[in-house]
């Protein structure tokens, strides 16, 4: 059975291990945006689902800094 611990504080930049689940490359994706030079490892995985996913991310990171 697995867990996860989650503590109070600010992220701190690293490489998310994906083992080729296009959720946990989406989901800390966002968790990296708070913590510069963070890194997934495989961000490929996400094709399955939404191929283009980083690209609208970046996108929106985009927008949302201009805007």
């Amino acid at each position: 059975q697995g867990s996860i611990i989650i503590y109070q504080g600010t992220p701190k930049p690293c490489t998310v291990a994906t083992f080729v689940a296009h959720r946990m490359a989406m989901a800390f994706a966002l968790t990296g945006l708070r913590a510069d030079g963070s890194v997934i490892d495989d961000p490929g995985c996400c094709r399955k689902t939404f191929e283009n996913y980083f690209e609208v991310l970046d996108q929106v990171i985009t927008e949302i800094s201009e805007g």
